[in-house]
């Protein structure tokens, strides 16, 4: 598998949407890591919130979600 690098161009709000929606979705993830019912099912969502977290990073997002509850 190959990686790309994609480049965009977004607004100052439009980065701010992004990193809210990134938010909300890490926060699921991490309600899911602590109700998940098979270690194999926590792996997988500690994964992707793990992607999540880095591309949250990338955007320059302040906050993170994730730092509460780890």
């Amino acid at each position: 598998m190959t990686s790309k690098v994609m480049t965009i161009d977004i607004t100052d709000r439009e980065k701010q949407l992004l990193a809210e929606m990134f938010e909300a979705a890490e926060k699921e993830l991490i309600t899911g890591i602590d109700h998940a019912d098979t270690r194999e099912y926590r792996k997988r969502l500690k994964e992707r919130l793990r992607i999540l977290e880095a591309l949250h990073a990338k955007i320059g997002a302040e906050q993170r979600s994730s730092d509460l509850v780890h």
